[in-house]
């Protein structure tokens, strides 16, 4: 009795484990097993990309009209917000070149991760209906809990990006300002070592991506009488891209800088997008 005990364990085990190797070695088996729910349909796993931008542009020479420089606009900055937003999480910083970038504001913004989403509970091969309607009543009370934080901290990150992009019209607005020709000078490498120092309050590490975006010609024009600066050096991990319609020959930044000629190409070269990590 009892070797026939074992050999009919042994024989499920077989079907058991071929039947394991079969749904999960064909995928159209495996496709049909989850749509009849046999097994569970794997979620694919995501890593939250983290994305530190900081967003230079350049209105001196705003008083001609042949200037080649697309201009920056606050849709422009919610874009980018958005885009960090929808890949993780992360930081985003705008300045503008003048004639001292030790006199310009730096705004900043931190972007959180979404708060996620309490999963619905699956009924499991043998659970009891008893076990499993306790742990669903459970579940829609976390549930309920869950949606006020969310809500709550939704509202509070929309209150808070309200008051940085009112900030960010602010600054454009005054950057492409009318001036007079001796405030229109260029300091740019001032305004990259403040992206290369800020920039550096963020650790580097596989799940975290740098960038700069620099709306200019990168041309360095500045006045005889202001102090000059030496261009700091740029992390290698920090990726620059350089938006300008008309290319530029004289940047200070030629061969180092990615350039593009728009900047919604731009926006797509300074965000990282991270893949599931089973495709």
């Amino acid at each position: 009795m009892q070797k026939s005990v074992f050999i009919i364990v042994i024989v499920v085990a077989i079907i058991i484990g071929a039947g394991y190797l079969l749904v999960n070695n064909n995928p159209e088996v495996k496709a049909l097993a989850e749509k009849i729910g046999i097994i569970k349909k794997e979620t694919p796993e995501t890593l939250a990309s983290y994305n530190a931008v900081f967003v230079i542009f350049d209105p001196s020479g705003s008083g001609n009209s042949t200037y080649s420089v697309p201009r920056i606009s606050v849709s422009h900055v919610d874009q980018i917000i958005s885009s960090i937003k929808g890949n993780g999480y992360g930081d985003i910083w705008l300045t503008y070149i003048s004639r001292s970038a030790l006199r310009t504001e730096v705004l900043h913004f931190s972007i959180p991760e979404n708060v996620k989403q309490i999963e619905t509970p699956v009924r499991t091969s043998g659970e009891r209906k008893a076990v499993f309607d306790k742990r669903y009543a459970q579940f829609k009370n976390d549930s309920t809990k869950n949606a006020t934080v969310i809500a709550e901290k939704l509202q509070g990150y929309n209150d808070a990006k309200t008051v940085f992009l009112n900030q960010c019209a602010d600054m454009i607005e005054k950057g492409y300002a009318h001036k007079k020709r001796w405030e229109d000078y260029s300091d740019i490498i001032g305004s990259l070592n403040a992206a290369t120092r800020s920039l550096s309050t963020i650790r580097y590490d596989s799940t975290h991506f740098r960038s700069i975006l620099l709306l200019s010609d990168g041309v360095q024009d500045i006045s005889a009488s202001d102090p000059k600066q030496k261009l700091q050096p740029i992390s290698d991990d920090v990726i620059l891209v350089t938006v300008n319609h008309g290319g530029s020959p004289k940047s200070i930044v030629t061969g180092r800088s990615l350039e593009v000629d728009n900047i919604d190409q731009g926006i797509k070269q300074v965000i990282r997008n991270y893949k599931h990590l089973n495709q």
